[in-house]
């Protein structure tokens, strides 16, 4: 019961935390191509699955969450509370310029647990034909955040221009998602509320002229709309046999097929804008105001549907490995607040795979055996595009997941490395390190009936 208790208060906690960094509108990211679309897409996998190269599709685990495909949650053997962070570290360059720059946050907050307590129904020697599992959490979608300034000389009449783009913001899922299993089946629904604020500001100085009226326009908008995603895993044992052949010595092998799907949801949206001329020359900086809205203006949005397919191999507590194949149809994005129509962004693909061992789970004596080392790699495209381009990327993962155990419950620490780029010819390319830090905390005394003699 302290254990669980320990449990809820950091959950409390690290709610509270998020809060507070959205309010103080805490930049996650620092991309000029944020300023398209919804911004920036954050990385949908935790940590311990991010190491693996995201393989999203079929993956599933007896302590760690797959949200991506919520089918895996039948998985679970015990209730897992599992919050993320990461930093990262990108290079910008473009022509003969570069820039150097740091980030970096929470990556999400989540509960998932078996609503069939495992151990209860062997206590009670009940055996299940269904299981059920649920899950709550938090997690990013999109980031916004930019700051670029261009110079133009070009034209002598009017002297020189300084044209620059700020950008904040970002949206989040909040996502309750369940999980059901029939023998070897498994299925799985989860009902999102997409919410999400987005700051774009954009600046036109006369440097020439010192009694000129800067430009300076400000649009302010929020999202919100439902969406569901939908997905099943099916498992095959492939050595079922042979294990009862030998009175069950052996690894269980095991493959497991999944698929999800996410339609496309429909987004309100309510913007602001305050349009104005600002002379910086007298005293207090002029303000001139040309367009001001008292009331926002209700719009709409569409945002794109995904489908994803994977294919997961287990061998024991030893090995494991898997592919993952994503798509979604960004082409169909539009959004009046910012007045992009379709076709503004492309369909984007990304091809995942990885790999894991585990040398000796049960080990008591050499800590390094109990680690589970992983790689992983994933490449695919962005759907913004520069000059006719659609952005290329490519990302390869290393770290480790380590148990820990205190009083008769498992708890992990994920620590995983992260080198990636976007890269398109004629545009800015990135080329990013990331540090990727995970923690799971299970118990497996939730919903279980006390019994007194």
């Amino acid at each position: 019961m302290k254990y669980c208790n320990t449990m809820f208060k950091g959950l409390i906690s690290a709610l509270l935390l998020l809060g507070t960094l959205h309010a103080l509108g805490q930049v996650q990211t620092v991309s000029p191509y944020s300023r398209f679309g919804l911004g920036d897409l954050a990385e949908t996998d935790f940590q311990h699955l991010q190491i693996l190269g995201g393989i999203r599709g079929a993956f599933n685990d007896k302590y760690q969450t797959n949200l991506a495909n919520p089918a895996s949650l039948t998985s679970l053997s015990a209730t897992s509370f599992e919050v993320g962070a990461f930093a990262k570290f990108s290079t910008l360059e473009e022509g003969d310029r570069s820039a150097y720059i740091r980030s970096g946050n929470f990556s999400h907050i989540s509960l998932s647990f078996p609503v069939f307590n495992p151990i209860a129904d062997l206590l009670n020697r009940k055996e299940r034909k269904v299981k059920w599992a649920m899950n709550l959490s938090i997690v990013p979608y999109t980031r916004v955040g930019y700051d670029t300034e261009t110079v133009d000389s070009t034209n002598a009449d009017i002297g020189t221009l300084t044209y620059r783009f700020e950008g904040t913001g970002g949206s989040y899922k909040a996502q309750w998602g369940h999980g059901f299993a029939y023998k070897d089946l498994s299925v799985g629904a989860k009902l999102y509320y997409l919410f999400g604020k987005n700051t774009l500001d954009r600046s036109v100085d006369f440097e020439d002229n010192l009694n000129s009226n800067d430009n300076r326009f400000t649009n302010e908008y929020t999202y919100n709309g439902f969406g569901v995603d939908l997905g099943l895993i099916y498992k095959f044992k492939l050595n079922e046999k042979k294990l009862e052949a030998n009175d069950g010595k052996g690894d269980l092998q095991t493959l497991h097929l999944g698929f999800y799907y996410s339609p496309s949801i429909g987004l309100n949206t309510n913007s602001d804008q305050f349009y104005r001329t600002v002379n910086t020359s007298t005293p207090g900086g002029a303000v001139d105001t040309l367009i001001f809205t008292e009331e926002p203006i209700a719009g709409s949005a569409v945002n794109p549907g995904r489908w994803g397919a994977g294919v997961y191999f287990t061998s024991g507590d030893k090995w494991r490995a898997g592919l993952s194949y994503e798509s979604q149809l960004w082409s169909n994005y539009e959004n009046e607040a910012t007045e992009e129509d379709p076709g503004v962004l492309s369909d984007s693909y990304s091809f995942h795979a990885g790999v894991g061992y585990r040398p000796d789970f049960n080990s008591y004596d050499n800590f390094m055996k109990r680690l589970t080392y992983k790689f992983g790699l994933q490449f695919g495209t962005d759907p913004r595009t520069i000059n006719g381009e659609q952005i290329k990327t490519f990302a390869v993962n290393t770290g480790v997941t380590a148990p820990f155990f205190f009083q008769r419950q498992i708890s992990f620490v994920d620590l995983g490395l992260q080198y990636g780029s976007r890269t398109v010819t004629n545009g800015i390319k990135e080329n990013y390190f990331k540090i990727l830090l995970g923690f799971t905390l299970n118990d497996n005394d939730w919903f279980i009936q006390r019994k007194f003699n």
